[in-house]
């Protein structure tokens, strides 16, 4: 049986790829978060493991906290606002997709987006690029 970071990152993953966006796209599930220009073509979302941790809070019961990235792309240009905020309303989609909807036997306990894009990504690369870490626990 897989590590249940990867159970999510696959279960969120496939969640998305049922979900109704105004972008169109396939989520893919990766085990490593590494990311070239390269393979990035259209609307992309890639959805990978990224922390976990665990703390004893009775004698008898631990809970685990389970972190999932999920990276948004999407091509634009740099002067284009319209583009940025197109990228910015998926963002917004999948975190709305997400809220509140338990993965793999874990509660969704919330979702942040720290940076909203990265701007080197959307002046240089004429990339639109954004995270989100999406948190659930589980008793263990």
């Amino acid at each position: 049986m897989a590590d249940k970071s990867i159970q999510i990152a696959e279960a969120l993953r496939d969640s998305l790829n049922t979900g109704t966006f105004t972008e169109t796209f396939t989520a893919t599930a990766e085990r490593l978060a590494d990311f070239t220009r390269e393979s990035i073509t259209g609307t992309t979302v890639v959805v990978y493991p990224e922390g976990v941790a665990e703390e004893q809070y009775t004698r008898s019961k631990r809970e685990e906290t389970i972190e999932v990235g999920l990276a948004v792309f999407k091509p634009c240009e740099a002067d284009a606002e319209d583009n940025i905020g197109d990228g910015l309303l998926l963002c917004q989609e999948i975190r709305e997709a997400i809220a509140g909807v338990a993965m793999s036997g874990c509660d969704w306990t919330g979702t942040t987006q720290p940076e909203l894009y990265e701007r080197e990504f959307a002046e240089q690369l004429n990339q639109f690029a954004s995270t989100l870490t999406a948190t659930y626990k589980r008793e263990v």
